[in-house]
């Protein structure tokens, strides 16, 4: 159906199918405004003793390892494991077990049942860490602002003097990139252009910092084995990988998770 998942749209569905199984709704609950419309809906489609399962870019981690480039504009929620916990069961859907992910930096793949289960020791566990991490205390979202601020000013000074000479290069021209790249105010005059294996995004630039974007074969021609900054830093084992293999030697930045490293 192309339309936006909702309670409404839930029983059109149930007008033409039967409840399911398993419902999946994977890497999309932060995404949508309408998050009580959209659990509502999730829970009418289970059937009796199903599983609905849901994905989300843990709190925790973003804090953990100052992963401040995710916030932005598509993301409306950032849920830690209890409180989304506690979201769904208001609607009937019971967590019972999880695991990890490595979509976005970090992310929870949560499975919930219609009936209560025993809690499995890798989710009783994740509680029992996340209810001693003060996730929920105020203080602990402005320390991670100040040391967002921190990261961005020595990102910035470590990019510039790395282009003293020439300007560098990066890869990965996303949302999360464009983020890091405006808030540590690191623009073309710094990066000469930025890799990115999407056709659709070769010949535009980046909003706000006006670098240019290239394919991979072109970045690598021009490359000349300069500094690269990594801002899919997310996907580094493979992106790292490819590189090597196509031939790239220099340095690759890599700014985050936790702190600035260079391989």
């Amino acid at each position: 159906l192309t339309r936006f998942f909702s309670s409404e749209v839930a029983d059109e569905i149930l007008e033409m199918h039967r409840k399911q199984d398993v419902v999946i709704a994977r890497n999309v609950i932060p995404h949508v405004k309408e998050i009580l419309s959209i659990i509502e809906g999730l829970q009418k489609l289970t059937k009796d003793g199903g599983i609905a399962v849901t994905e989300f870019h843990h709190a925790q981690l973003i804090v953990d390892d100052l992963q401040y480039d995710s916030i932005y504009h598509e993301h409306l929620f950032y849920f830690s494991l209890i409180g989304i916990i506690g979201l769904f069961k208001k609607f009937g859907l019971y967590a019972f077990d999880m695991i990890e992910s490595p979509i976005s930096g970090g992310s929870v793949v949560l499975f919930l049942s219609t009936r209560k289960r025993e809690k499995s020791k890798a989710l009783s566990s994740a509680l029992s860490v996340e209810e001693t991490s003060s996730l929920d205390k105020l203080e602990t979202w402005k320390n991670f602002g100040s040391r967002a601020k921190n990261h961005s000013i020595d990102l910035f000074n470590l990019i510039e003097q790395y282009a003293g000479t020439q300007k560098i290069i990066a890869y990965g021209a996303s949302a999360r990139s464009s983020t890091m790249l405006n808030f540590a105010g690191i623009k073309c005059d710094l990066i000469e252009y930025i890799i990115d294996k999407n056709p659709l995004k070769a010949g535009k630039l980046t909003p706000g910092t006006d670098i240019p974007i290239v394919d991979f074969v072109e970045g690598l021609e021009r490359a000349n084995n300069r500094p690269l900054l990594l801002l899919a830093w997310n996907f580094r084992d493979e992106i790292i990988s490819e590189l090597r293999s196509n031939g790239f030697n220099g340095k690759i930045i890599l700014p985050l998770p936790k702190e600035i490293t260079i391989s």
